[in-house]
């Protein structure tokens, strides 16, 4: 029997535990170095000048301990506060003055260091050189607050008077400045927000970087759109129902129980939809598309020339229409926003600076699930600007769903046969999205049918075995070879999970000069791949997921945490991969079983998500909007009967962290199980904003559900929020 809310706490009650922390601060970790806020050359940072300086800027002030609710109001009402360092350390504004008179009166503090601006700058930027000083440089500036932006600029000009900012609020960061004749200074169009872009010469950086309310410098990324470059592409075959991915996921198992996506509003941002005109949208859109928007670099209209966007736009709501329903996408039934970031100017896709420029426009015309199937491969699994800025804004805005592609850089450079780790493109390395790769199709015909070692791309990046026999979709177990893989570089598991993403048809741009991507099927369909097509598939999973969490479970208005957890709960372990357990030295594909850094929890399976709550099996459906403290419990008691597995997922919306920071993770929850018999199971996971456990033979008997605050430096009365579901099912 399922149970679907708290309302059932026969089997369970909350409860709330205190305790101390395990561990406190000791060093500082930050990309460009891990240090100690009490060491003497910390101390010796500061001189006689710095002690009688009147002018505040900021510092990093570290703590012994994790502070509590009345500390961390104490700090907030000392100094302005900007922000969280791993571990135990804050951003502040004071003069080294004030924080040493702090320091006297709170047993507490470590000690403090300067924020140098070495700190402050992306390691490309820190080698000048005579051979390089002088050379010009587009800058990305992120700084703590945006109501500075205005004086940090005068700073900077007056710094370099020839220095130009971004004028443009579509304006791309993968290239130069919209023009170099437009040098005009008229800052109230040039504001983004905490990020803007600036035009200047190397040797400036220092002094730039110096500046008080400077948070972080960068070089933009190259965007690019995560559909899979190709140019092997066979002849079209006749339907199997496999085609558009839908079936591998298993859709029609929620279709049957009424779960269509019915009543959500989803959106996109990417290259634009067909016609960009509601009224003449190609059938398959045209009842699905409510609002376009439009974007790009000098652009009016959310019209597709490319053909990416309207294929992304496809697989989320396509309606099947001129296909008798063979290709269609995943929410049949939802409505969708078409965003088009594409530049008639540049003929390309620009991204805006201010990435909540996208998702702002879509949350206000009422969607809840944004999918992105673009991003910059420039530093592979980096918590860059562009993370920070996704995990800021889903912070501040909880309730909508971001989904972004994990990226297309899997390759097998060492020639070992798998996969290698770490090509995660940003921003999809941001914590609070869901982060999609690609899982394989299963189509014997159309699209690319070749070996992929065959391949142009595949005598580089997939040349030795099994890899190099195999196709793209020939092993609905397997994952797509060009799927980037994780962890992040602070060890953070992603992909979250993957989807179909080889040899996928969905709906064709009827715009003069679209592209047909991996293939022509037919002048109302195309073929294509990439994680560009997994991550809109799961986004239409999510807008049904959304429906289900409605109707179902009874959740009015369910947060993205709890739409990503169910995902996540419901998708199917594809361990050991498509060349079975053969071992790593023979290839074998995904080397543990879920979550792993290759396919995350597994691949997007709507047949085991309706299948949740009914039944034998016991679900438990919790949105904890009041979330837990530092040093606080939450815990739910389960009632085992009969022997049994348990399977929990626990994730939250993290606070975002610092783009200097070695370590992205700001509030750590952690999950664990209490035995009958008093022995505790735990996570033990200091690096994740999501945490499972899947545990077989529990024996009859009370069990114990923990979720506990860690550290909780971050959030409304030092809280975080979260979303749990486990289920309970007899073996």
């Amino acid at each position: 029997m399922g149970q679907q809310s708290l309302a059932f706490i026969i089997l369970f009650f909350a409860s709330f535990l205190v305790w101390p922390s395990a561990y406190a601060g000791t060093s500082l970790k930050l990309n460009y170095a891990t240090i100690s806020t009490n060491s003497s050359a910390a101390i010796s940072d500061f001189s006689a000048d710095d002690l009688m300086s009147v002018e505040a800027t900021e510092f990093i002030l570290q703590f012994k301990r994790p502070l509590n609710v009345l500390q961390k109001r104490s700090l907030n009402k000392s100094f302005q506060v900007f922000g969280y360092i791993p571990d135990d350390a804050f951003v502040v504004r004071a003069t080294a003055l004030q924080l040493r008179e702090f320091q006297s009166t709170h047993s507490n503090v470590s000690g403090f260091v300067k924020y140098d601006w070495k700190f402050k700058v992306e390691s490309e930027l820190l080698s000048l050189s005579v051979f390089n000083k002088d050379e010009a440089q587009i800058l990305i500036i992120r700084i703590f607050n945006a109501s500075e932006a205005q004086n940090i600029f005068a700073k900077i000009k007056a710094i370099d008077p020839q220095a130009l900012i971004e004028l443009e609020d579509s304006a791309t960061l993968s290239g130069s400045l919209t023009s170099q004749g437009n040098k005009a200074n008229n800052f109230a169009n040039a504001f983004h927000g905490k990020q803007f872009a600036i035009y200047t010469r190397k040797h400036f950086i220092p002094q730039i970087a110096m500046l008080t309310g400077v948070e972080h410098i960068s070089t933009p990324p190259k965007i690019e759109l995560y559909d899979f470059q190709t140019s092997d592409a066979d002849a079209p075959p006749t339907l199997t129902g496999y085609e558009s991915g839908t079936k591998l996921m298993n859709f029609d198992a929620a279709y049957a129980e009424a779960f269509t996506g019915r009543g959500q509003i989803l959106a996109m941002a990417d290259t634009g939809v067909d016609s960009g005109d509601v009224q003449t949208l190609t059938p398959d859109l045209h009842d699905a598309v409510i609002e376009g928007q439009a974007f790009g670099l000098r652009s009016t209209s959310w019209a597709d020339p490319m053909g990416h966007g309207t294929h992304v736009a496809g697989l989320m709501v396509g309606r099947g229409i001129l296909s008798d329903r063979a290709v269609h996408g995943g929410a049949i039934e939802a409505s969708l926003i078409a965003g088009s970031m594409w530049s008639p100017l540049v003929k390309n896709m620009t991204v805006p600076s201010k990435l909540s420029t996208l998702f702002d426009a879509a949350f206000k015309s009422g969607a809840r699930v944004h999918s992105n199937s673009w991003g910059s491969n420039k530093d592979p699994g980096a918590y860059d600007a562009s993370a920070v800025q996704v995990d800021e804004w889903t912070y501040n805005n909880p309730d909508m769903l971001v989904v972004f592609a994990a990226g297309n850089n899997g390759a097998d450079m060492n020639k070992d046969g798998r996969i290698d780790e770490m090509s995660l493109g940003s921003p999809g390395t941001a914590k609070n999205c869901l982060t999609v790769g690609a899982s394989k199709n299963w189509v014997a015909n159309g699209g690319l049918q070749s070996q992929i070692g065959k391949l142009n791309e595949g005598r580089t990046l997939w040349a030795a075995e099994p890899l190099a026999s195999s196709k793209m979709s020939d092993n609905e177990r397997g994952l797509a070879p060009f799927s980037s893989r994780g962890p992040t570089k602070d060890g953070r598991l992603k992909p979250d999970v993957v989807a179909p993403g080889t040899n996928i048809l969905g709906v064709k741009s009827h715009q003069d000069g679209a592209s047909s991507l991996w293939g022509y099927f037919s002048k109302d369909y195309t073929w294509s791949g990439g994680t560009s097509m997994a991550a809109p598939l799961t986004a239409g999973a999510a807008g049904v997921t959304r429906q289900m969490l409605i109707e179902k479970w009874g959740i009015a208005n369910p947060s993205a945490a709890l739409v990503k957890a169910m995902l996540l709960h419901s998708a199917e372990d594809l361990f050991p991969g498509q060349f079975g357990a053969v071992g790593a030295e023979k290839g074998q594909e995904i080397l543990v079983t879920r979550p792993n850094v290759d396919e995350g929890y597994g691949r997007v399976n709507m047949q085991n998500m309706v299948a949740l709550g009914s039944h034998d099996t016991e679900t438990h459906v919790i949105d904890a909007r009041d979330g837990v403290a530092q040093d606080q419990a939450v815990t739910y008691t389960i009632t085992v009967t009969k022997e049994s597995g348990l399977y929990a997922n626990l994730v939250w919306t993290d606070a975002p962290g610092s783009p200097n920071a070695a370590a992205a993770l700001v509030n750590d929850l952690d999950l664990e199980l209490m035995y009958p018999d008093g022995h505790i199971w735990k996570s033990e996971d200091h690096v994740n904003n999501v945490e499972s456990l899947e545990l077989s033979g529990l024996t009859p008997g009370i069990y114990q559900l923990t979720i506990r605050g860690y550290r909780v430096p971050e959030g409304p009365r030092n809280t975080q929020a979260f979303a749990l579901i486990y289920s309970v099912r007899p073996l």
